[in-house]
């Protein structure tokens, strides 16, 4: 009966993951918060090198749902494409592309494309449906296939969030959904994992900040957030009520520590308009043709969200992100009625200030960066994505 039970909510929790990862993503605005100022502010130049909306070949001109992308090597990048169940490998110096991977359960195949991950020889990807990597060369062939055991994990859906240079894989694993009512962090644990099972966990945290009602859950207004990316051969890990960022070895031991500034005071406006916006956001998937039985939870977090308790403080941040180079961005929190985005860009080695700092629009998204290049994404009002790059100029 346990057993059955178990498998009862794997089933549910794996259709509302890809239920979410199919729903619009809505980019945060953030203002300067992270503000040094003794590092020069950069500015982007619009699509100066790549843009897929240009692009001859359909298959990246209209990519069908973006699970991510990044620079592969000094002249290449990889786009994967969710919806279509494939990855583009377009050459940034000729436009060629190489597209690989189709629906199916085959080697090179996926059901559910959700995370890429990069490789000391190529990349990665992961299909949660599948519970399988795929890994490949830099130039798109397949390398090696291998599925995971999901009883290794204390949640069905752990994520893999990097690929070690020895070959185990790190998951981000968490908490069976929890009947707790009121406010609630999962504990999360950071685990290497080889393909006979976990070997051990090099780093624990708590998750982000919800809210758990009869109905459903709603993320606390300015919640705080747990982070990670990979870095070389170890992961930087923000959990953003805490001062520092960690940078973690394979062994849990700690390389070096990055400053996080104390987040801003709320406004009683600015929670109103938190609030307005979760609302715009519940009407829509309620309103959204074919919502079926997610249509009740999100009607039910509708007429809970003046319940939702908000902290005095927001995080400092609410993205991070590792480029290609291994520089670490941070991207600092938007109140609901900031502007634009700035992204802070930090070298590891040092930890005094950030190497440079960046402006975006607030629909655009910081995929990748490499040299002074940067890999971004926006989408339409349509739900088309559009992947370019551009180039980084001083603004002196």
């Amino acid at each position: 009966m346990k057993s059955r039970l178990n498998w009862i909510i794997f089933v549910a929790t794996l259709a509302t993951i890809a239920f979410l990862i199919m729903m619009e993503r809505r980019p945060v605005n953030a203002p300067a918060v992270l503000n040094h100022s003794g590092s020069p502010m950069m500015h982007v130049k619009e699509a100066d090198v790549f843009d897929s909306s240009e692009h001859p070949n359909s298959s990246v001109s209209q990519i069908g749902g973006l699970a991510t992308a990044f620079f592969v090597d000094d002249r290449r990048l990889v786009i994967g494409d969710r919806l279509n169940a494939e990855l583009h490998l377009v050459d940034l110096q000729d436009g060629s592309v190489r597209s690989v991977g189709r629906r199916g359960d085959g080697p090179g195949e996926f059901r559910l494309l959700t995370d890429m991950l990069r490789t000391p020889d190529g990349f990665a990807t992961w299909d949660v449906e599948l519970a399988r990597i795929t890994k490949f060369s830099e130039a798109g062939d397949v390398i090696d296939t291998w599925a995971y055991n999901r009883l290794w994990f204390k949640k069905p859906v752990a994520a893999p969030v990097a690929m070690l240079a020895d070959g185990l894989v790190v998951f981000r694993d968490g908490e069976e959904p929890t009947s707790q009512l009121g406010r609630y962090r999962e504990e999360i644990r950071y685990v290497a994992v080889s393909r006979d099972g976990i070997v051990g966990e090099i780093a624990d945290a708590k998750g982000p900040e919800y809210w758990m009602h009869v109905g459903g859950f709603h993320s606390v207004m300015f919640g705080h957030f747990l982070l990670e990316a990979q870095i070389g051969d170890q992961i930087a890990v923000a959990q953003t009520d805490l001062s520092t960022i960690r940078i973690v070895g394979r062994h849990g031991d700690i390389s070096a520590e990055l400053p996080l500034a104390r987040g801003r005071v709320a406004s009683a406006r600015q929670v109103e308009l938190l609030r307005e916006r979760a609302r715009e956001r519940l009407r829509r998937r309620v309103e959204r043709p074919g919502a079926g039985p997610f249509r009740a939870s999100a009607r039910a977090n509708l007429e809970r969200v003046d319940d939702v308790p908000a902290n005095e403080t927001a995080p400092p941040i609410d993205q991070l992100m590792v480029d290609r180079d291994g520089r670490i961005w941070l991207r600092s929190y938007a109140m609901p009625d900031d502007g634009d985005v700035r992204w802070e860009a930090w070298t590891p080695t040092d930890v005094s200030a950030p190497e440079f700092v960046v402006s975006l629009q607030p629909t655009t998204q910081l995929l990748d960066a490499s040299g002074a290049h940067v890999l971004l994404h926006e989408r339409d009002s349509m739900g088309v994505d559009r992947v370019f790059v551009a180039t980084l100029a001083s603004e002196n």
